[in-house]
């Protein structure tokens, strides 16, 4: 790290479920994940970070001891989510799967609503989405009978609500009940084809468990999948309720029609910059972006678990100035007065 911190970085993440579970064993400690995220921070010249969950909203108590350990290293952090976002229908064409992020900074984390639809608990939508994948899934001829007291409290956490991201641990339970899902396994690579290179992304998981998620979980085309995320509608109005702020956040190809319609709904800004491969936002919008008074903040996208784009930096190219950080800091001090 140089002696002086000279940037920032508005999008790392990092995972409030499995810092809460991992808590349970360890109280006051934090996850490897996560520690591994401080230290990227501490080692870069990022000098205001904001930290997302995906589409999980972390507890003042977490936040509040990751802000702590953060302000050692004089970094200031900013806490929210990003949300993957289903379009309406008219608009979904648009993007690949017909969903659009959203980023979401510094609602009230602990108001009850915000902690009943994204927070740590809120086990009522957990458990209605693993029910349905369950049952598609039996209808698939998957067999998830446990074989393992592991595998039986999986199943149980999974079925009480107890999981943020559900699909990642199904996935995983299939694959350790292999033996009694041979059939069925088989009978998806015969009708759609073995791993392929984009199932070898790094992402933190083996290339059989991105097949497998990518085949029967991911929207639209999924063979377990169904739509239950929010519409930009219903989240702007809950994440404004809490006091929070909405970006759009493209990340690979700007879309003149979705920022249009997501101005409609009043958000406050757009990430126009992104640690991999999001093209240069075009100067109009930027002019009238700006003229509007919106934000136009980003960041690395950095994630603990994949290691890739790394904080303040993305892949080696990005730079945010200070100057992004005193806007937004400005932008919600007004927003809030």
């Amino acid at each position: 790290m140089s002696s002086e911190r000279t940037t920032v970085d508005l999008h790392l993440h990092y995972y409030p479920d499995k810092i809460s579970r991992y808590q349970e064993a360890n109280p006051e400690s934090l996850d490897p994940e996560t520690e591994r995220l401080i230290g990227k921070i501490a080692g870069s010249d990022v000098k205001f970070v904001g930290i997302l969950g995906r589409t999980v909203a972390g507890t003042s108590e977490i936040i509040n001891q990751i802000r702590k350990r953060l302000e050692t290293h004089g970094v200031k952090a900013i806490f929210g989510m990003e949300y993957h976002s289903l379009l309406p229908e008219n608009l979904r064409h648009l993007t690949q799967n017909g969903f659009v992020d959203l980023v979401c900074f510094d609602f009230d984390h602990d108001s009850p609503v915000i902690q009943e639809e994204f927070g740590l608990n809120s086990t009522k939508l957990n458990a209605r989405i693993v029910k349905e994948y369950l049952e598609k899934l039996n209808q698939l001829g998957f067999n998830l009978t446990p074989q393992t007291d592991q595998q039986n409290d999986s199943l149980k956490r999974l079925k009480e609500g107890q999981v943020a991201n559900k699909a990642d641990l199904l996935t995983l339970l299939i694959l350790e009940l292999s033996n009694q899902n041979k059939d069925a396994i088989t009978s998806l690579e015969q009708r759609y084809g073995p791993i392929t290179d984009v199932d070898k992304r790094n992402n933190g998981f083996t290339p059989k468990k991105n097949w497998l998620y990518r085949l029967l979980f991911k929207p639209p085309s999924g063979l377990a999948s169904f739509y239950f995320q929010k519409q930009p509608d219903l989240l702007t109005k809950l994440i404004h309720e809490a006091n929070g702020i909405v970006l759009y956040s493209p990340e690979e190809k700007f879309s003149p029609e979705i920022m249009n319609y997501l101005l409609s709904l009043g958000i406050d800004g757009v990430m126009g910059w992104h640690g991999g491969k999001l093209e240069d936002l075009p100067t109009s919008w930027i002019k009238t972006l700006r003229k509007a008074g919106k934000l136009i903040l980003g960041g690395s996208d950095f994630d603990p678990v994949k290691d890739d784009w790394q904080p303040g930096v993305g892949k080696g190219t990005m730079y945010l100035s200070n100057r992004r950080g005193k806007e937004l800091t400005k932008y919600l001090k007004k927003k809030k007065t």
